[in-house]
């Protein structure tokens, strides 16, 4: 009667163990993708204003000529 029953429980436990691996695991993905975006959002926005600077430093250099 007991082996059953401790055979089930380890199944159990295995299960619980899995999901925990698996649930740790998503997490550091997540926060790892997060960090990823908006370390990319950062880029683009340096990206987007340089190029603004460069377009009005562009317009100076055009209107003093």
């Amino acid at each position: 009667m007991l082996q059953p029953k401790f055979k089930l429980q380890a199944k159990k436990r295995t299960l619980y163990l899995c999901q925990a691996i698996f649930l740790t695991w998503t997490k550091i993905l997540m926060s790892i993708s997060v960090v990823l975006i908006a370390a990319m959002v950062i880029v683009f926005a340096v990206i987007m204003v340089d190029m603004a600077r460069l377009k009005l430093r562009q317009r100076k250099l055009m209107r003093e000529n």
